[in-house]
């Protein structure tokens, strides 16, 4: 999903996602209010990390009318229930307990958010809250005038490297000690570098 596209209808194999209690989530019928979707797990240490700041947020935004729906992916309703208990979270959890949706919206790490602006296209993705979803949230207190044309928060994001050209400038230090140059001249292997965590 890219910014400026209309988002696909939050639901999975098994039809609409259900909330904590058990009511259908439909983000389509939202068009007119900003909509923050995250996509997260309990056992996330950064969706953890940003749980306080989330439920905050969320606070400070009520008068916008903004909704925020936290997709619990592949746990069950205690677990995220028991965890919305103890963060005291009053915004909306739906369950992805198949990760259909995730997959369906294209996700590849959590959390990975999503701000929906009035117009009901995507204003805002990223991995981690930040500035820019800051932004989307400052903008939605302001409705934009009838017949403005939308506005985008997010600044263009640099495309990752095409085929056939050169890579960044990049090193990394291995498990031993060794320094790997994904542009080392005097080296003509090969060189792949691949993105992790442990958490992950």
């Amino acid at each position: 999903l890219a910014i400026g596209n209309r988002p696909p209808p939050l639901d999975a194999d098994q039809g609409a996602l259900l909330d904590l209690d058990g009511a259908p989530v439909d983000v389509s019928g939202l068009e007119g209010r900003p909509v923050w979707v995250v996509f997260w797990a309990t056992w996330c240490p950064p969706c953890q990390q940003e749980t306080p700041d989330l439920q905050r947020a969320y606070e400070a935004n009520l008068e916008t009318g903004l909704e925020l729906v936290a997709v619990n992916v592949q746990e069950s309703t205690e677990v995220a229930q028991n965890y919305a208990n103890t963060y005291g979270l009053t915004y909306r959890i739906a369950l992805d307990p198949t990760g259909g949706a995730f997959r369906r919206w294209g996700v590849f790490g959590m959390p990975t958010h999503y701000f929906i602006g009035r117009d009901g296209r995507i204003d805002y993705v990223a991995f981690l809250a930040d500035n820019r979803l800051d932004a989307a949230l400052s903008e939605a207190r302001t409705p934009a005038p009838a017949g403005a044309p939308p506005t985008l928060s997010s600044p263009p994001r640099t495309p990752p490297p095409a085929p056939a050209e050169r890579s960044p400038d990049l090193s990394a230090v291995t498990l031993d000690g060794r320094t790997v140059r994904a542009r080392d001249a005097g080296d003509a292997r090969p060189t792949v570098f691949v993105f992790m965590s442990s958490w992950c």
